[in-house]
């Protein structure tokens, strides 16, 4: 499927995308009820099996539609055809079923209908579901559930149980799904960074290991109803009319604000598996704060290693992140321990070299020890600020959170796609990076949070199979490349900045994975360097209302105010900035018109600007889908 599929369909008031085989941003008069309802294939390993269209008829009516499809899941020993029928109805009846049959025997780990809440508007609200009689309510958590594993099971706890019905009381009003052909429970997608709550078929007591035979078919439905809220409260609820996302149009209006209290996040980029990588001379221009690097301490020549990876960060002019990845049980074998960290002291001190943080993430645990902390500080100088949490996802660390009482310093891991894939759900699960800086920040209090390394794709997969293959070029995203990256980076920062994270850490620095490629320089790299240049700066309140599709960050830096802006949509857009007291400014713009030059000579790109003025107190200027722009503001009396 692809984005240019996308069409904009009516049942009754509700408004709604179909989006490929998805329904996605339901809305009723500007509030959006949910998210994203659709039919999902993961493999033994939990990779997803993408559908492939065979047929498709859509009716389409002022206020109801019918669609009917025919799709294919086919991936490695995955068979599966299924048709699907969309229903949506003048009373505002919603339904979506799917039968399915599997063309041979196959392993799999879920298959099924999953219907995606979004969290504004829905957290803090009552619940109310029933399965087989029974009844259960509660209320949607505003801060991450953690997803509780049943060691013994080899399953997780849900957040909410397997139902039949369920009823959300949300802002807008009441929606109620109606679901069939199988039990549906509901999990925090937040600790994956997705920004939704996520009810899903086959609930976890049965397991995440399952076989189909060949010709074996099933159905499952979902109907949705909403009775829209009336009155005061309704109107208190209404928000911007953001719901159609990314196929939004028309200008977009900021408006500049007060300082928030947060001042811009260190940032830096991962070495990964190019331990020289700092010395190109692109990263010095880079200007990160830090660069991170990964010293595996049972390897052979970890020592040659951190000897090069100190060179770089010298020749970049960036402290040292290091992730330790030590062998041996501190209970135990505490020389095993204390040595290798000795030789590290050793080599930071021979080479003068700055070191940011140590982080500790023995082989085996999702999140570290506590008796760790104790070893690393003895190890280490009593300058070098040392801590853990986990190399996995939030979902870990949450899960597993150790004895934080030693630690000074969490950090954790951040990719967008582990559950979705699209431009689409890379900008709209944006809002899930700062609920787990929120969430981190409830449990470790005023411990330093370091986010590291947020990358695009995952960089590993921790739920294959230990016999699984691992093609090579899984990390790897061609979007790394591409204008979407640097827009998308420029919405993260905002993030996690925003939400009071102290360190950030992202992608690679060079290769397929990274800012820069031999002789091409991605346009992310402009954008880690505009950010990068605020270490420090006081973040000033900048809205729009249309965020995350058009975000936006400024920061008051040395005389000025700089706004970054980066329209992650997939329509040219309008840009207001409105600020109070400007007189005139610099704009950059990166696009397609001015991309080549930033690709090929990325100093003289950065050079680059062109004076602007306001009128009628506000900037204006012309930002192509995926394109992004800098403004140095100077504003009277500043």
């Amino acid at each position: 499927m692809t984005e240019g599929e996308a069409m904009i369909l009516h049942a009754g008031r509700l408004e709604l995308v179909l989006d490929g085989s998805d329904l996605r941003y339901l809305a009723h008069e500007g509030q959006e009820i949910v998210r994203r309802i659709y039919m999902a294939v993961r493999d033994p390993d939990w990779n997803t099996v993408p559908a492939v269209e065979r047929s498709r008829d859509v009716e389409i009516r002022e206020d109801s539609f019918a669609v009917r499809m025919s799709l294919s899941n086919r991936q490695g020993a995955v068979d599966l055809d299924w048709d699907l029928e969309i229903d949506g109805h003048v009373d505002g009846r919603i339904e979506y079923v799917m039968r399915a049959t599997a063309r041979a025997e196959f392993s799999f780990a879920k298959i099924g209908l999953c219907v995606h809440h979004p969290i504004a508007g829905v957290a803090g609200r009552p619940w109310a579901g029933a399965a087989h009689g029974s009844l259960a309510e509660g209320v949607m958590p505003d801060l991450i559930y953690p997803q509780v594993p049943v060691r013994d099971a080899a399953v997780d706890m849900p957040m909410l149980p397997p139902m039949t019905e369920l009823t959300i009381d949300q802002a807008a009003g009441f929606v109620h799904f109606d679901f069939g052909g199988d039990l549906y429970e509901t999990e925090d997608q937040r600790n994956w960074s997705d920004a939704s709550y996520k009810t899903y078929s086959m609930p976890g007591f049965t397991g995440y290991h399952h076989t189909v035979r060949e010709g074996e078919r099933f159905t499952q439905r979902v109907k949705l109803s909403f009775e829209p809220r009336r009155g005061e409260e309704a109107t208190r609820a209404r928000r911007p009319r953001r719901y159609l996302g990314p196929h939004a149009e028309g200008p977009v209006r900021f408006e500049l604000g007060s300082p928030l209290g947060r001042q811009a996040p260190d940032i830096g980029v991962d070495l990964g598996d190019r331990p020289e990588a700092g010395s190109d001379a692109r990263a010095r221009l880079l200007g990160p704060a830090h660069l991170r690097f990964d010293l595996d301490l049972a390897a052979d020549g970890w020592e040659g290693t951190l000897t090069t990876v100190l060179e770089s960060c010298a020749k970049a002019d960036a402290a040292l992140e290091l992730a330790l990845f030590p062998a041996g049980d501190p209970r135990f074998s505490p020389g095993k321990v204390t040595r290798p960290l000795e030789r590290i002291a050793g080599a930071v001190a021979e080479a003068g070299a700055r070191v940011a943080r140590v982080l500790v993430f023995p082989a085996g645990e999702e999140a570290t020890p506590a008796a760790w902390i104790p070893l690393l500080r003895e190890g280490l100088p009593g300058d070098i600020p040392v801590g853990g949490g986990t190399n996995l996802f939030f979902n870990e660390l949450h899960r597993s959170l150790p004895d934080l009482r030693p630690f000074p310093l969490i950090a954790w891991s951040v990719n967008p796609q582990v559950h979705a894939f699209a431009d689409a759900d890379l900008a709209e699960n944006l809002d899930g990076q700062a609920e787990q800086v929120r969430a981190a920040r409830n449990f470790a209090g005023e411990r330093l949070l370091c986010v590291s390394p947020i990358t695009l794709r995952p960089r590993f997969n921790p739920n294959a199979r230990e016999d699984a293959p691992e093609a090579e070029g899984d990390n790897v995203d061609g979007r790394q490349r591409h204008l979407f990256t640097a827009a998308w980076t420029i919405g993260s920062y905002k993030q996690v900045a925003e939400a009071g994270a102290d360190s950030v850490t992202y992608f690679a620095l060079a290769g397929p994975c990274g800012v820069f490629d031999g002789g091409d320089t991605f346009p992310a790299f402009h954008a880690l360097a505009d950010l990068a240049a605020l270490r420090g700066a006081p973040i000033l309140r900048l809205r729009s209302g249309e965020e995350p599709w058009v975000s936006g960050l400024a920061a008051r830096q040395e005389g000025s105010t700089v706004a970054l802006v980066a329209n992650l949509g997939q329509h040219p857009r309008t840009v207001e900035i409105e600020a109070a007291g400007a007189v005139g400014g610099q704009l950059r713009i990166l696009e397609s018109r001015s991309e080549s030059l930033a690709r090929e000579d990325p100093a003289a790109f950065r050079d680059h600007g062109e004076i602007v003025h306001p009128a009628g107190g506000a900037f204006a200027f012309e930002l192509e889908a995926h394109g992004s722009a800098r403004l140095q503001m100077e504003l009277s009396g500043h």
